[in-house]
């Protein structure tokens, strides 16, 4: 037994040191691929010589919880590459206040950005101090900068969410979309063998967000075409037609990624045969943005397998958060009518029921079945008989039930049809027939005027076990005939 133990200690260890190295090596990955996104983003650079892309995508990872020294280091080498000395500058401060801050305190995502603001603007200012420039400009790009985090940061956060949810809002889904423009952007002037990676970049987006989003995609493919037409000066061809191609694709995709794929190939080329320009994908960059779709594994971008297990553990959770709760309701209710005493029959009878109903267990299979009938007939010259009955299921049981209102006419016939109504719903919502009886006691002496009143004959019969449970207020007897012999039934 001591072997098994310690065996069993191990295999533990050994599961967590597994489980710590898998998601030590996850956050190595999502930092490695936030600074390949900073290094691209930080490629594009407006006339003015304004770089905001890649200062902004590292904030925006230090933003949304993941380490930001990839993302700088990757920005960084770029500008440097690029003679952009001002914002490499700031690069290395924003990696330095980083650091100098994360050491002693834990920042709030909000204060993370005002670090952010201040470390890009001050160096820009002092660096446009000493090149002459205006500081106005400077702290124009701080602010873009900023604005780009906030973008990006949401987008990151969304992106994570997309094997975990079958649904994203439309927050999370528009800051996709504005994060896949800005890479757009980015990349829009780059040319690889005549062939423009922006344009297999959009067509991917397309694809996955077709697959994914439906026609929501449309939303998110438009922003993309944006960035795009930023880049090649007003060229808004290509948003008409990413979006065409994305809706016709979206419309496919309950049968499977592979239609989606082929719809989405089938309209590019179309456009590429009848409209030639840059304004719409090429035939090799239609088949490269396919190809790079097919090989995409489907967990990157669908709910994954055990999302049903996940809601039905969020799902119990809540239930068991409600159960508490009602638990609770039921004591509170039960101590109020101890102070009460007679008078608070009504609180304890809802008491009983609460518990009954946290504690108690499904019915069982239904093995018996019930035939009943139901007659009434009224008295000579008056308008309508004053009995009423009633047949319903109540969880799992089958209810029957005679009222007798006090003589005859329309004033006998509401009396005993409210008191089979009140019955009915007491049973429905999980009172028994001791606490019915006892409410419905209650509530009709309060209730009663010019001494009006009204019989209640209820038999609540279990289909899963045959057993029987009888109620009688003011009733006449009951009869039960078994075996050749009559038994009576008396309240």
């Amino acid at each position: 037994m001591e072997q098994m133990i310690l065996r069993a200690k191990r295999i533990r260890a050994a599961a967590g040191e597994a489980m710590t190295a898998l998601l030590r090596g996850s956050m190595v990955l999502s930092s490695l691929a936030s600074g390949a996104a900073a290094a691209i983003l930080a490629v594009y650079t407006t006339a003015e010589g304004i770089a905001p892309f890649g200062l902004g995508c590292a904030i925006g990872v230090w933003y949304a919880g993941v380490s930001p020294y990839f993302a700088l280091l990757g920005a960084g080498s770029v500008y440097l590459i690029k003679a952009n000395f001002a914002y490499a500058a700031a690069a290395a401060f924003i990696a330095a206040g980083v650091y100098a801050v994360e050491r002693f305190i834990t920042v709030r995502r909000v204060y993370r950005l005002l670090i952010g603001f201040g470390i890009d603007a001050a160096v820009l200012c002092i660096a446009s101090a000493i090149a002459g420039s205006p500081a106005l400009l400077a702290m124009g790009s701080a602010s873009v900068t900023t604005l780009v985090a906030v973008v990006l940061g949401h987008s990151l956060k969304a992106m994570s969410l997309l094997p975990a949810r079958s649904e994203l809002t439309d927050t999370e889904l528009i800051s996709l979309a504005a994060g896949a423009g800005l890479l757009t952007v980015s990349i829009g002037n780059f040319s690889v063998l005549g062939q423009s990676p922006a344009m297999v970049f959009a067509g991917v987006c397309a694809l996955v967000s077709a697959y994914r989003f439906g026609i929501s995609s449309v939303a998110f493919v438009v922003a993309i075409g944006a960035g795009r037409a930023m880049v090649t000066g007003g060229d808004m061809h290509f948003m008409a037609v990413i979006a065409a191609s994305a809706l016709i694709a979206s419309t496919v995709r309950s049968i499977g990624k592979w239609a989606v794929l082929i719809a989405f190939l089938i309209v590019d080329l179309l456009f590429a045969v009848f409209m030639q320009g840059t304004g719409i994908l090429s035939v090799p960059e239609s088949l490269l943005s396919s190809l790079v779709f097919a090989l995409l594994p489907v967990s990157l971008y669908t709910p994954s397998a055990n999302e049903n297990e996940r809601s039905g553990y969020r799902r119990d959770t809540r239930y068991n958060t409600l159960q508490y709760r009602v638990s609770g309701l039921a004591d509170v209710l039960r101590e109020l009518a101890r102070v009460f005493g007679t008078e608070g029959t009504l609180l304890a009878c809802i008491s009983d029921t609460l518990s009954r109903m946290v504690s108690g267990s499904a019915s069982g299979k239904a093995h018996y079945n019930v035939i009943s009938g139901c007659a009434a007939s009224k008295k000579q010259n008056s308008p309508r008989s004053g009995d009423n009955c009633c047949v319903r299921s109540v969880n799992g049981s089958q209810l029957l039930c005679i009222s007798d209102g006090m003589g005859s006419g329309d004033e006998a016939y509401f009396e005993s049809r409210e008191t089979l109504a009140l019955l009915c719903d007491l049973l429905t919502v999980g009172f028994d027939l001791r606490s019915a009886a006892d409410c419905i006691n209650k509530l009709l002496t309060r209730r009663a005027k010019n001494d009006m009143y009204a019989t209640l004959d209820a038999l609540l019969f279990d289909l899963s076990d045959g057993s029987a449970g009888i109620l009688k207020l003011g009733a006449p007897p009951s009869y039960v005939v078994r075996q050749g012999k009559l038994y009576s039934l008396y309240a």
